[in-house]
């Protein structure tokens, strides 16, 4: 699917093979089955928004009836890390991305962004 990306970035079945290339990367982080969502781009029918209370920028991918694969800034304010969630005081005010999704079932993982390169 790559290399058709690579080769052929406007064909049309380039948003389908982004979202087979997310489904991939969500399905190496779960035991869940994960289903071939819409081509990427279709829209959602709700909105999540996630945020980020790291300071290291977080790459989102998410993968179920629709496909989505964002970046969340980091917060220059945060630390690198934190041991417990609850550690942070509130998201509000933190780098977010809404991100649309259809109804259903909805599997992600999260990960530092590849370096340009």
């Amino acid at each position: 699917m790559q290399g058709l990306l690579d080769a052929y970035p406007a064909d049309p079945g380039a948003a389908q093979a982004r979202s087979v290339l997310v489904a991939t990367n969500v399905a190496r982080a779960t035991p869940d089955p994960i289903p071939v969502p819409a081509p990427f781009g279709t829209p959602g029918d709700r909105t999540v928004t996630f945020y980020n209370v790291t300071s290291t920028p977080l790459r989102l991918q998410i993968a179920g009836a629709t496909a989505a694969d964002v970046t969340v800034p980091g917060c220059p304010s945060c630390p690198a890390s934190l041991a417990r969630l609850d550690t942070c005081p509130s998201p509000g005010g933190k780098p977010a991305q809404d991100v649309r999704v259809a109804g259903g079932s909805t599997t992600g993982c999260c990960s530092p962004p590849a370096a340009a390169g």
